[in-house]
């Protein structure tokens, strides 16, 4: 049975929009497409085509202005008949298998293209300086391919993308070098994406006075020196804010709290020290806050109890003392803005071992899943509950419950009122892949929680809070345990739960 595109819709001269996206098409592209002369808007997107791109699909170049094959089994390159696409304005050729030179021999050609898309494909050559020829440039996305070298410096400078670019995404590449200051003549980027390359040094004066900053994503490389210390003045428009895996040192700058749009703050696993800056519990959007895994020291502020959007707070493996504000339990739980916009990794603890890079809720926009295992070294950990469920958990999550609110389960991690890790537990959206199962997505039940359950003793908790805590006696395991809207009330070292892809009551004992 035939599963391609038949050969008749090829007749549609006068066509001018062709959308087939989303359905479970085979074999090769048609190469008489190419014959529909009047087309303006072809999209392929997310079928099963595999092959090369034919190039009698260049012909349609004289009307193109949208081309998406992006989610096939696509290989080989990007053919030079498209050179002559002079109206192409977006072009997404992302989640494929491509390779080769195009974007010097073809790409850099294309005179009107304002939105690039080549994510995850097997592109292995530098970031070629002759991008800046599409001087309309407005979204470049070269994420999880192999680009190698240094980031092409140069682009912003004394070039019209410095006024049109607005996003750089460059995660997962293997990147070196410096990150170049003329990335601060791009006055309107509104979103740098830098994350799992081998970019080191300190990161310009001038790309944090980027007006319209509102996404910088850096974590996982190996940027050093300090937080400036004027970070957000003459602009309040970053929201996100991850540098967490790198190399900063000195205290987190009390301007900070300028921030005020602040949604995300991760400086987890760097050498930060000192206090924590008071005023961050003055940031009423932020819903998370990592700091884990630093040399911070001194008590918890008191007006860290004042967030109204907080989920997730992340103190754990610092040098902090004194006890747990009991503010910290009235969080109102207002909807946050990130869930919405965004994929994130939860990676789970699911040993008794020390693995200092689980635990964590990661930005994975544009990361490859296999490498978030590699980069952080997650294969040292046991596996021993691995046939339970997976250890990275991907997942575009709004928190929210029957009323519209957000609600959050805590528990600590440490045997010690010294650090402390708050999670968000319930997610209504929840999607979680591993390579030898399938994306498990929408549950019968309303409510999915994310789990963290990890404490060997109790720690002085305020009596206003133990009552949102999930058993604090079991040691060190990650599940995923469809609830309802019951909190759990068995305090004893076992516990009955769920495992959803099992469908079966499972006993935990430790």
């Amino acid at each position: 049975m035939a599963t391609g595109i038949p050969q008749s819709l090829t007749n549609g001269q006068l066509l001018e929009s062709l959308d087939l996206s989303h359905n479970k098409l085979q074999d090769k592209i048609p190469a008489a497409l190419g014959k529909l002369g009047n087309l303006k808007c072809l999209n392929l997107g997310y079928n099963d085509f595999s092959g090369n791109i034919p190039p009698e699909l260049g012909w349609i170049c004289g009307t193109l202005i949208e081309l998406d094959l992006s989610g096939n089994e696509l290989s080989g390159g990007f053919p030079k008949s498209f050179k002559l696409c002079n109206s192409l304005q977006s072009l997404n050729l992302g989640n494929n298998q491509l390779s080769g030179n195009f974007l010097t021999s073809v790409i850099s050609t294309l005179p009107s293209l304002q939105i690039l898309q080549i994510p995850f494909n097997n592109i292995s050559v530098p970031i070629p300086l002759s991008l800046r020829n599409c001087t309309q440039l407005q979204v470049l996305d070269l994420s999880s391919n192999a680009f190698s070298g240094e980031i092409l410096s140069g682009l912003c400078f004394s070039s019209p993308i410095s006024t049109s670019l607005t996003k750089l995404l460059l995660a997962s590449n293997f990147l070196s070098g410096t990150k170049p200051s003329d990335l601060g003549n791009c006055q309107n980027l509104r979103t740098i994406n830098l994350a799992l390359n081998h970019l080191s040094g300190c990161i310009p004066s001038e790309v944090w006075k980027l007006p319209h900053l509102s996404d910088m994503i850096m974590w996982g490389n190996n940027f050093s020196g300090e937080i400036p210390k004027d970070i957000c003045f003459g602009t309040s428009n970053l929201e996100k804010l991850s540098l967490a895996h790198n190399l900063f040192s000195g205290n987190i700058p009390t301007s900070v709290t300028n921030c005020k749009n602040l949604v995300w703050l991760s400086l987890s696993s760097n050498q930060l020290s000192g206090k924590i800056p008071a005023g961050i519990g003055n940031l009423q959007k932020l819903s998370v806050l990592q700091l884990s895994s630093n040399n911070l020291s001194g008590n918890i502020p008191t007006e860290l109890g004042g967030f109204q959007s907080l989920i997730w707070l992340g103190l754990r493996s610092n040098y902090i003392t004194g006890s747990i504000p009991s503010d910290l339990a009235n969080q109102t739980g207002l909807v946050p803005k990130f869930t919405h916009e965004a994929e994130y990794a939860f990676l789970r603890n699911i040993s008794r071992s020390d693995c200092r890079t689980t635990s964590r809720l990661i930005y994975c926009d544009g990361i490859r899943r296999e490498r978030l295992e590699d980069a952080l070294d997650l294969k040292s950990c046991p596996t021993k509950w691995a046939s339970l469920t997976c250890r990275i958990i991907i997942f575009k999550a709004c928190f929210q419950d029957h009323w519209g609110h957000s609600h959050f389960w805590q528990t600590f991690m440490s045997p010690t009122t010294t650090s402390l890790d708050l999670y968000l537990q319930q997610a209504n959206s929840l999607h979680f892949q591993h390579p030898a199962m399938k994306t498990i997505q929408g549950y019968a039940e309303s409510h999915c929680p994310l789990v963290s359950l990890s404490l060997k003793q109790t720690p002085e908790v305020p009596s206003n809070m133990r009552r949102r805590i999930i058993p604090y006696k079991l040691d060190s395991i990650w599940f995923i345990a469809p609830m309802g809207h019951y909190w759990c009330s068995d305090w004893s070292l076992h516990w009955n739960c769920y495992v959803p892809e099992k469908r079966r009551m499972v006993h935990e004992g430790f």
